[in-house]
């Protein structure tokens, strides 16, 4: 493990001017190593999560520590024209949007392409919106931020998939077509499935997508990702309370919002200790960092800015290749 930190910090002081490839690097080799152990049967699916996840909030945990700037480099990258948007529909005329996949979920679907006659072309990331949510990204990307707007955009035609019974209209694509599903975040706004269980769902969902559709090439990506509960990082018990007074259940707030007094002592915290990471509108919550609020705890956390919630997995898949 030391090994691997000291090579990983020596790629980012290599890479100074713009790290984000190495960060994204970084933990896709993460989740990536753990895909494989899936598909060689050794993990199951669950260990995985569990695993990964561990592994994953430890490693940023040294990465903040030592190199807390990498989260004001997510933000900046975040407010940049998404990869998808330079592509679609002019040069690859079907995407597939899976709201809420992350890194977590997108290794594993990308060993099940084949199964289904497609191979991954390309696996890359996109970075997500800031704040990190999906009527935010809808406006960056597309400059809508609800779904109705969506479907009256002139240039594709947007199919929406929010249950499992909207996939019986799928069929065979032929003009530009953008496919938004509400799969993995629906299951996640449930909360009552395991991750694993909403894993096995979304991949249902996405594959009859691709089964129905049969598009020759097409593009799968992301809105967001997540932050999982269960690799949420503790907080002493004062600044809990105080980040549920001031962002309630969000992990981003309108300075706006904020009184005069919260704000001051926001920006007066040095950045290498800081819970936050702030632009001219907007205070983040970087990193794990979660507290407890009212009602039912939710099974993901986004809105912030963290690898887990910024990256979204890019993908380019080519049937019968």
């Amino acid at each position: 493990m030391l090994g691997e930190l000291k090579e990983l910090f020596t790629r980012l002081a290599e890479a100074s001017n713009n790290p984000v490839d190495v960060i994204w690097d970084y933990f896709q080799e993460l989740w990536s190593k753990g895909a494989e152990r899936v598909t060689e049967g050794t993990w199951s699916v669950k260990e995985y999560y569990e695993k990964c996840g561990r592994e994953v909030s430890l490693g940023e945990r040294r990465l903040e520590k030592i190199f807390f700037e990498m989260y004001y480099y997510l933000l900046k990258e975040a407010k940049k024209e998404p990869k998808l948007r330079t592509l679609f529909p002019q040069k690859i005329p079907t995407a597939v949007i899976m709201d809420s996949m992350s890194l977590r979920e997108s290794m594993l679907l990308a060993k099940e392409v084949e199964k289904i006659g497609y191979s991954v072309d390309k696996l890359t990331y996109d970075i997500s919106s800031a704040p990190s949510d999906t009527d935010f990204y809808r406006e960056k990307g597309f400059g809508v931020k609800g779904l109705n707007e969506l479907r009256h955009r002139k240039d594709f035609k947007t199919i929406t998939i929010l249950r499992e019974g909207d996939l019986e209209v799928l069929g065979r694509v032929v003009n530009p077509t953008l496919i938004w599903s509400g799969f993995p975040d629906t299951l996640f706004e449930a909360g009552a499935l395991s991750y694993d269980s909403v894993y096995e769902k979304t991949r249902q969902v996405f594959t009859t997508i691709l089964e129905r559709t049969r598009a020759e090439v097409l593009i799968v990506t992301s809105d967001h990702g997540y932050l999982a509960e269960t690799e949420r990082w503790s907080l002493p018990d004062e600044h809990s309370r105080f980040l549920e007074r001031n962002f309630k259940a969000e992990r981003y707030a309108l300075r706006t919002t904020l009184k005069p007094e919260v704000l001051d002592w926001l920006e007066s915290l040095p950045e290498e200790i800081s819970y936050f990471v702030l632009d001219e509108k907007y205070v983040y919550v970087r990193g794990g960092y979660m507290w407890t609020t009212r009602g039912k705890p939710p099974a993901s956390f986004h809105g912030g800015v963290s690898p887990m919630e910024i990256f979204v997995p890019f993908m380019i898949l080519r049937r019968g290749a």
